[in-house]
């Protein structure tokens, strides 16, 4: 998360997967769609999975395990009546999922990275709601930041090598010349005495012949200007971020920014809304009800058009 890159991806889509709106419908005899807000899976999902946090603090707290950790979870705490009550998020950290005699379960331990102390659990799946991302076995997502240590890792040190750089000014460490061969101590002493003046701010005294010689930046040390640009570039591709969303403008034009906002919803966000929508759809609602009532994620108002764009498709349709 120290990389900006990977932060900022990790933000946008958590902020945007809980800033949608979302909501329990149903289907109704006459082939119409009409919302099932009195319904408890509704409140549970739209307004408060736990007494410990918001729908939006829920949603966005699972997106952010999602993007870091490929997998999300949460443990489903249920009534008398098996109708799921209350939601309580865990840190991917403390779940192992793992098959007995073909049945997938899940062990989950103690929760250390949220303070709270307890006794390790065997949950079975429909105790547990859990979102995956991209899979090679169906059920445990991969780990993006493992899978991009390697691209991360070089930004990192493109980050520590370029703040280093900007603390000396903008430039290389110069060395000290001096026209005798000195002993261990005193080029230690000469080193100490140059480096104190320098820290402190003065302008040190040179003696005995001593010279310094300063190191510029050279063309190929400033390469990694190009490295870094690169970097995060090649992040925000492996979350599907369009650059300008970032802060990256330097392909970004009037023209298609609307666009790539509108690819954002489609390709970004959609699969990700799939996910969450089929999760909840099997895991919170009872049997008898799959089969005509369902979650669904409002985006519309990120689809629209611009205002003229909208102006003239209504008056198109007017006409």
């Amino acid at each position: 998360l120290t990389h900006a890159a990977v932060f900022a991806c990790n933000r946008i889509l958590s902020d945007s997967m809980a800033s949608l709106p979302l909501g329990l419908f149903r289907n109704t005899p006459d082939g119409n769609t009409e919302p099932a807000s009195t319904r408890p899976e509704h409140r549970l999902v739209a307004v408060s999975p736990s007494v410990l946090y918001t729908s939006y603090n829920f949603r966005s707290t699972l997106q952010f395990h999602l993007g870091l950790r490929g997998n999300a979870y949460a443990r489903i705490r249920r009534d008398g009546r098996g109708g799921a009550r209350e939601l309580r998020i865990i840190h991917p950290a403390s779940v192992r999922p793992f098959f007995y005699k073909d049945e997938l379960f899940y062990e989950v331990q103690p929760d250390a990275y949220a303070g709270r102390s307890g006794v390790r659990e065997v949950l079975r799946p429909d105790e547990i709601l859990h979102l995956s991302g991209l899979s090679t076995d169906g059920i445990v997502g991969r780990s993006p930041i493992s899978l991009l240590r390697d691209t991360i890792g070089i930004g990192l040190g493109n980050r520590d090598y370029m703040s280093k750089l900007q603390k000396r000014g903008g430039q290389l460490r110069g060395y000290l010349k001096h026209p005798n061969k000195l002993n261990q101590e005193q080029v230690g002493g000469l080193r100490e005495n140059f480096k104190s003046a320098m820290t402190a701010g003065e302008i040190p005294l040179l003696e005995n012949g001593v010279e310094y010689s300063a190191v510029s930046l050279t063309p190929a040390d400033a390469e990694f200007i190009n490295t870094h640009k690169l970097t995060t570039l090649d992040i925000a591709r492996a979350y599907r971020i369009p650059p300008h969303m970032i802060g990256d403008l330097e392909r970004a034009t009037f023209s298609n920014i609307e666009h790539q906002g509108l690819e954002f919803v489609k390709h970004t966000l959609l699969p990700w809304i799939k996910n969450w929508e089929a999760e909840l759809n099997r895991k919170l609602l009872p049997v008898d009800l799959q089969g005509t009532h369902f979650f669904r994620f409002n985006v519309e108002g990120l689809l629209r058009g611009d205002i003229k764009a909208r102006m003239e498709a209504y008056t198109k349709a007017i006409q």
